[in-house]
């Protein structure tokens, strides 16, 4: 499976929900007197009702963990593990070979789909609303066996749809921005722009969580060159509530494209040269990543800085929620 990158991660983020526990109130009760003057009688005391145990939501994440197989992913590999809790989060090459890449957040299982596209936006629009419609979000574009197809992936444990809005793409930095912030007061997140049809149309996509209430604001920054630098920029970025989705370019410029939204306070990043394995085996390359899982760490994916090669993870205030859309996130 081989999914096709071309911007970044759109995160899609939710609560643990935690039921209050109850408790009650009430004075010392009082002895009574028995007949003939004994001992005054004491009353058993009441059975005590349990406090009731914190409720998990099965679609908020509970911890972080990576599993890595060896080859590129297939769709029945990718419904195998997902059906075991590891969402696929994308493929990667590491020396002489390629890994596939799965994540677990304890937030459910996963389930996955994989239809042609459509040749043109109305027909892809449709497409998009009735997967959405059956709880499958739209993870991106991949090749399966020479052919292109579109992948939807499906928390099966959580109860919410997705509604899509297909539009033209705006041509200049400014005319982009103005969409993406018009439609995300809206309550709608940003995917990443995608080609549609023989006669490639860019398009941006929008889409609505039922299980969300949050608006989003999108910013456009000038690019980094550089580890150290990049560290920096997606430090401040991130210390404001910015979530970094990954690199574009408007009229020949690169940009950052940074998206924040009403729940998300502060988000962390790691940006490290890309870390080879202590050998070539899945279980070495699962190392890596689970050393940053155990800090609250999920890979964003891989990138270009300059001459530099660089990992880049990211932590939130409030963890991501599973499956996300985006090639590099489950």
């Amino acid at each position: 499976m081989v999914l096709i990158k071309k911007t970044g991660l759109v995160a899609a983020l939710s609560v643990l929900a935690l039921a209050g526990c109850g408790g009650g109130g009430g004075g010392t009760p009082s002895a009574t007197a028995t007949p003939g003057g004994g001992a005054p009688a004491v009353p058993a005391p009441s059975p005590q009702t349990p406090a009731p145990q914190p409720v998990v939501d099965p679609c908020s994440a509970q911890g972080i963990a990576y599993q890595v197989a060896d080859g590129t992913t297939t769709l029945q590999k990718a419904n195998e593990t997902g059906a075991l809790g590891y969402a696929f989060a994308t493929d990667i090459a590491r020396g002489m070979k390629t890994y596939g890449i799965f994540v677990s957040n304890e937030s459910g299982t996963y389930a996955y789909r994989a239809t042609a596209p459509a040749q043109d936006v109305a027909g892809w629009k449709t497409a998009l609303n009735a997967n959405g419609q059956e709880g499958y979000l739209f993870k991106g574009p991949l090749v399966l066996n020479n052919q292109m197809q579109d992948l939807y992936v499906k928390n099966t444990k959580c109860n919410r749809t997705y509604t899509y809005e297909v539009e033209a793409l705006g041509i200049s930095k400014d005319a982009a921005l103005a969409q993406m912030n018009a439609w995300g007061q809206k309550g709608y997140n940003t995917l990443q722009p995608y080609f549609v049809g023989a006669s490639p149309a860019t398009v941006a996509v929008f889409f609505k969580d039922s299980a969300s209430a949050d608006k989003f604001s999108h910013d456009l920054v000038p690019s980094t060159i550089g580890i150290a630098a990049t560290q920096t920029l997606l430090s401040e970025r991130g210390a404001q509530g910015w979530s970094y989705l990954g690199p574009v370019v408007f009229e020949g410029v690169s940009y950052f494209w940074f998206m924040k939204r009403d729940s998300v306070s502060t988000v962390e990043y790691q940006v490290v040269d890309t870390e080879a394995p202590a050998n070539d085996t899945a279980a070495a390359v699962a190392d890596v990543f689970n050393s940053h899982a155990k800090q609250g760490f999920y890979y964003f994916g891989s990138q270009h800085l300059g001459t530099q090669s660089a990992d880049i993870y990211y932590k939130s205030t409030k963890m991501v929620q599973q499956p996300l859309s985006g090639i590099s996130n489950p």
